[in-house]
């Protein structure tokens, strides 16, 4: 199964914050980046990566770590 990393909005970190983390954590480009921020400020949400559960446990280990709100869920 495939599980997806979804990061949740959250009114403290700016959003030059999570557009660096982003590109840290995934090594999305500045357009990408700035594309599932602005996703994640309007909608609440974004899932940033969809692969397997290892990986993805590692994605949102890092993503806590830089003190973002992430989850993992298991794809549909």
């Amino acid at each position: 199964p495939l599980w997806k990393v979804v990061v949740l909005n959250c009114p403290v970190n700016l959003m030059n914050y999570v557009v660096l983390v982003f590109r840290r954590v995934f090594g999305y480009d500045e357009q990408k980046a700035t594309r599932h921020m602005i996703e994640v400020h309007e909608e609440g949400c974004s899932v940033l990566w969809v692969g397997g559960r290892e990986q993805a446990e590692g994605y949102v280990y890092q993503l806590q770590r830089w003190l973002l709100h992430a989850s993992l869920q298991e794809d549909d």
